[in-house]
């Protein structure tokens, strides 16, 4: 289907919703019907939270009927799609039943699926169309989507922002007695902490969050209190109670995502260590977890290094096969990330000839995509190579121990033993 052509300027709506616009006059993106699809569904919440007049109306109906013809034929129904064409269906029985509460649901859906793609912006429009739904029967809708909103602030860099919004989830949260909404909220006030460098305070809120969780038996909010904790320990440099932390989060989170980037960080940790075996390990199991595809590529070009570093070949070889199949749909950075471990690996297994050629593509897709640091890496490791300095694996020796560590190390060996 052919995207309609949007004048910006003559949208008199108060609310634009201009991240899709953008994304629907964007020629190279494969996705612009699905964003104006997008722009539609959002336009008919915005009617229906901005004109309670509107609700049950005729003109309403047909703009029901309308959105709804339009996300019907659009060809592949992605997940995209079924998002969207959910909120209408709810739409229009959130109008029939006059209850607006029904679309916080799917409309808070819709916005974590975004964040899952890391279309931040994207995400957050959606969520600040869903707190436009505010009603005084939908205070625990509004904390969940404050939480929501906080966290995608986090990872787009925005600090100030998301801690307003996390601090306003956990008033909320305390006005109701929500216990578990008031941790998640100081998790997330601690993580911003951790990102700006007080980790001190970073530690204290979450070692306070912990005993909490413990003492009301929440798995929930542990999980995410460990996890939280360990990344703050290993920025401090506390690498082996990082690694305890972390994988006791992979423990005892439900979620097979979370699993995955719990039993993840827990592999890199080892790997700071020289446990490569015991990383090895941790790393088949986030592909076990059916993880989504940018942690699964991520996880196999960890895996590739790491069987360089070990120099098993064979196990390099099946890396590479794999990366190779998703080598087309991988995103620039991604596709730099394989280019140069995979030169390096075949650099320190002896094919030099080979080496050169993709370290000279990852220098080409460095340069293009204006990775500084990549290309900095590439010409180091070619410089060495036509200099005639053999690039060579790192022993797999690990330098240090802990009881709480070998704990981890044995339980990851016995059961990929098992």
């Amino acid at each position: 289907m052919t995207v309609t052509p949007i004048n910006i300027a003559a949208e008199t709506a108060r609310h634009l919703h201009r991240p899709f616009l953008e994304r629907a006059a964007d020629d190279e993106a494969e996705s612009r019907p699905n964003a104006l699809g997008a722009f539609l569904t959002l336009r008919l919440v915005d009617r229906i939270t901005e004109d309670p007049g509107a609700v049950g109306s005729e003109a309403l109906r047909y703009q029901l009927r309308a959105c709804a013809t339009y996300l019907d034929e659009l060809y592949p129904q992605t997940e995209e799609i079924n998002h969207l064409y959910e909120i209408v269906r709810v739409a229009d029985s959130a109008s029939t039943a006059r209850n607006l509460r029904l679309l916080w649901a799917p409309m808070l859906a819709y916005a974590f699926s975004l964040e899952q793609q890391l279309r931040l912006t994207e995400s957050l429009d959606v969520l600040d169309c869903a707190l436009r739904l505010e009603s005084a029967s939908a205070i625990d809708e509004k904390t969940a989507a404050l939480l929501q909103k906080g966290r995608v602030l986090r990872q787009a860099g925005r600090f100030e922002d998301a801690n307003e919004a996390y601090a306003h989830a956990g008033e909320l949260a305390n006005l109701r007695g929500d216990l578990r909404s008031q941790m998640i909220s100081r998790i997330g006030r601690a993580v911003i902490l951790q990102r700006l460098g007080d980790l001190p305070s970073s530690e204290t809120i979450l070692a306070g969050v912990l005993e909490v969780a413990r003492q009301t038996q929440d798995t929930y909010v542990e999980a995410r209190a460990l996890h939280g904790l360990a990344m703050t320990k290993h920025l401090m440099n506390r690498v082996p109670e990082a690694i305890a932390l972390a994988y006791d989060a992979y423990r005892r989170y439900e979620e097979p995502d979370q699993q995955a980037r719990a039993i993840n960080d827990v592999g890199m940790f080892l790997i700071e260590l020289g446990h490569y075996s015991a990383a090895k390990d941790a790393f088949l199991k986030v592909l076990e977890t059916g993880p989504e595809p940018r942690l699964r590529v991520n996880t196999e070009l960890e895996l590739l290094e790491l069987s360089a570093h070990v120099q098993d070949r064979l196990s390099f070889e099946r890396w590479r096969r794999e990366l190779e199949r998703e080598y087309a749909g991988l995103p620039p950075a991604e596709k730099v990330d394989f280019e140069i471990k995979l030169g390096w690996g075949l650099a320190t297994f002896g094919s030099e000839a080979e080496a050169k050629a993709r370290l000279n593509r990852a220098l080409t897709l460095a340069e293009a995509g204006k990775l500084n640091q990549r290309v900095f890496e590439a010409e180091q490791m070619l410089n060495s190579l036509r200099a005639g300095r053999h690039l060579s694996a790192t022993p797999p020796v690990a330098r240090e121990a802990t009881p709480e560590l070998d704990a981890v190390v044995a339980e990851l060996q016995g059961a990929s033993a098992s």
